[in-house]
């Protein structure tokens, strides 16, 4: 499928809200109708006896799944309760958004490819403790040609990231603040963002 004029769309919104659903949801349609999406999006690990949240993980849309973070992690990087494990966040995120990069590099080289959109599910403290993924990031929004939907933590209390911000603010990113009642409405609208068209 041939895409207009694409934009990126940014997603925040209070922990727990939705924003991981809608990523999913958007990527789903986006590849039934024959565009190339890669990246990652980011889903809780929980224990299967008590149902207890004990992690996070990353699943990268070519079939990839990597431990993000975990309370039963020994790593001295640590958010809250959660040991965050870089080397193996790394392994699977990196290369889904080199990927991208490379589809939209040769894009703009002139090679017929396929029409490609980046996920990247989330842009927060856990995944920034890596400075490789923050110089993916900005090698992907510095392409001119570059299409991505990202999700960034909504701003709150504590002290500012001051790299999220410098994403936040972006000049020409949709920024969108995801509800549960909101959610399931921003579907076509972030799809039409993406794709540079009009869809029902």
């Amino acid at each position: 499928m041939k895409m207009g004029k694409g934009q990126h769309v940014l997603l925040t919104g209070p922990p727990g809200v939705g924003k991981t659903t809608l990523v999913r949801k958007v990527a789903d349609e986006l590849i039934k109708r024959k565009f190339d999406v890669s990246g990652f999006y980011t889903e809780e690990i929980r224990d299967p006896n008590h149902g207890k949240r004990t992690g996070f993980q990353v699943v990268t849309f070519d079939g990839t799944t990597a431990t993000l973070s975990s309370i039963h992690s020994k790593s001295s990087l640590r958010v809250g309760n959660y040991g965050v494990e870089l080397e193996e966040f790394e392994s699977a995120a990196l290369p889904s958004i080199t990927k991208s990069t490379q589809s939209s590099a040769n894009a703009n080289a002139g090679d017929s490819v396929q029409e490609a959109i980046l996920v990247i599910d989330e842009i927060g403290k856990m995944e920034l403790f890596s400075s490789r993924f923050k110089t993916s990031v900005e090698k992907a929004f510095n392409l001119s040609n570059a299409v991505i939907l990202a999700t960034i933590p909504i701003v709150g209390k504590g002290k500012p990231i001051p790299f999220v911000e410098k994403i936040r603010n972006l000049p020409g990113a949709k920024l969108l603040t995801v509800d549960k009642n909101n959610r399931d409405k921003f579907v076509v609208d972030v799809m039409n963002t993406l794709t540079g068209s009009q869809t029902d």
